[in-house]
C-alpha cells in the first residue's frame, strides 16, 4: 500500500471516529490486518515482552 493510500484511508477513520461512525467492515479489516502483523512479528521475533520492561524501568525511577 502506498504513502497516499495509506494517508487516505487514516484520514477516513479519523473522520469517522471523529462522527462517532461505525464502520463494522473497516473494523474487521483492521483486526484481521493487526492480528496479521501481530502475527508476523511474532513469527520473526518471538514473544515481546516489552511492557514488563518499561513497568520495572518506572518503578525503579
Amino acid at each position: 500500500m502506498d504513502t497516499a493510500a495509506v494517508t487516505t484511508e487514516l484520514q477516513d477513520a479519523a473522520e469517522n471516529a471523529s462522527r462517532r461512525v461505525r464502520d463494522r467492515s473497516a473494523m474487521r479489516k483492521a483486526c484481521e490486518e493487526m492480528d496479521r502483523i501481530r502475527n508476523d512479528v511474532k513469527r520473526r521475533l518471538g514473544s515481546i515482552e516489552v511492557a514488563v520492561d518499561l513497568v520495572r524501568e518506572a518503578r525503579d525511577e
